[in-house]
């Protein structure tokens, strides 16, 4: 019907009236409560009124707060990297390396702006057109036209072999039919476009499509750790991203990929130009060191964090849970996010996500049946 359907819609909400699920809103969970060495529930704050309080469970505690929260809610729990937690003041409970492992997805984006010469010209979507009442009208009554889509027309997966030994796809373009004006989501604030690309791309209200190489396999591992003065704020992200050279040549070849499809296509023969063409770079336009130089300059997260409450075996040092997300050294424990993938995965991470979920459920279900 074109519609995105969330996990609220898909699982949550038709489930809304049980009379075993209740569902607290504007509630930030502060920590785990342990009973010796068993998890018997959590402790909350009310946002609103800053009131504490609690939940207590009668078989297990499970962890779903993402690849950010998750291993926040553990630290603060007391399980985590022993040195860390005793400089925030938190009682150690298990030594494990929670907070680390962090891996995402990066992305740049080259935008192209369309003249009304060009082929593609009419094709393009106009920012200021796509809110319009046909627009609208298509949607709500038929479930079509552009607020149908992601505005994503086309993914390519690839390998950038700059690597021989991955085997998993590196780069990814993503194609885009129109430019954005909404930089701010990535990042970027319009006075820094303006004073490198100039006025004409800092405003992006124009025709034109754009092309986003990604970078899907990063070598470059990242880490999050408590705000040591006061650890139950959010908590300290280092993602150390591009910190390792390779990360930079995949995303460099997806930007000569790129403009190689634009450059040799006769649909874009004529009436196409790249932003970078403008910039106000250093380096001259095309080489690696440009690239290199917009890649640092633009680079964005597409929010896909996995990997900080690690899966895997029980006798590796670096794994926060078991095959079967039990925390290790405690019992009545789990986590179910994207934390606890071990790496990541050369995709999206929602489906992933709603998978570990759905498996989660069923062992679950066989252990309390087993052993019940």
């Amino acid at each position: 019907n074109g519609k995105r359907c969330s996990t609220a819609t898909a699982f949550l909400r038709p489930a809304i009236e049980r009379s075993n699920l209740h569902i607290g809103t504007g509630v930030t969970v502060r920590k785990v409560i342990f009973d010796g060495n068993k998890a018997v529930g959590v402790s909350y704050v009310q946002e609103a009124n800053n009131v504490e309080g609690s939940v207590r469970a009668r078989r297990e505690v499970i962890l779903s707060a993402g690849s950010i929260g998750s291993p926040h809610i553990l630290m603060l729990s007391g399980i985590g990297p022993s040195s860390h937690l005793k400089e925030a003041g938190i009682e150690n409970k298990v030594d494990l390396s929670v907070g680390k492992n962090l891996y995402d997805h990066l992305m740049f984006v080259l935008m192209y702006l369309a003249s009304p010469e060009s082929e593609i010209y009419e094709h393009t979507l106009h920012p200021d057109s796509v809110m319009s009442l046909n627009n609208l009208f298509q949607y709500y009554v038929y479930g079509t036209g552009p607020l149908a889509t992601t505005s994503i027309e086309a993914i390519g997966f690839l390998d950038s072999e700059i690597d021989k030994n991955v085997t998993a796809a590196t780069l990814a373009l993503h194609f885009v039919g129109g430019v954005s004006s909404n930089t701010s989501k990535f990042g970027l604030s319009r006075d820094i476009l303006k004073e490198v690309f100039g006025p004409e791309f800092a405003d992006r209200t124009k025709r034109g499509f754009a092309i986003a190489p990604t970078l899907l396999q990063p070598k470059s591992v990242g880490e999050l750790y408590l705000n040591i003065t006061h650890p139950f704020d959010k908590p300290v992200i280092d993602p150390h991203y591009l910190e390792h050279p390779d990360d930079v040549k995949v995303l460099i070849k997806g930007a000569k990929i790129a403009e190689e499809l634009v450059g040799t296509s006769q649909v874009f023969a004529k009436g196409i130009k790249c932003e970078g063409e403008t910039a106000n770079s250093p380096y001259e336009y095309g080489t690696d060191e440009f690239w290199e130089w917009l890649i640092r300059l633009t680079i964005t997260t597409i929010y896909h964090p996995v990997g900080t409450c690690k899966m895997g075996s029980v006798d590796d040092t670096s794994t926060v849970v078991d095959p079967r997300l039990r925390v290790k050294g405690v019992e009545g424990l789990r986590v179910v996010d994207a934390s606890i993938m071990p790496r990541i995965i050369s995709g999206n991470t929602n489906a992933p996500v709603i998978m570990i979920a759905e498996k989660a459920a069923d062992m679950i279900k066989a252990d309390w049946n087993n052993n019940h």
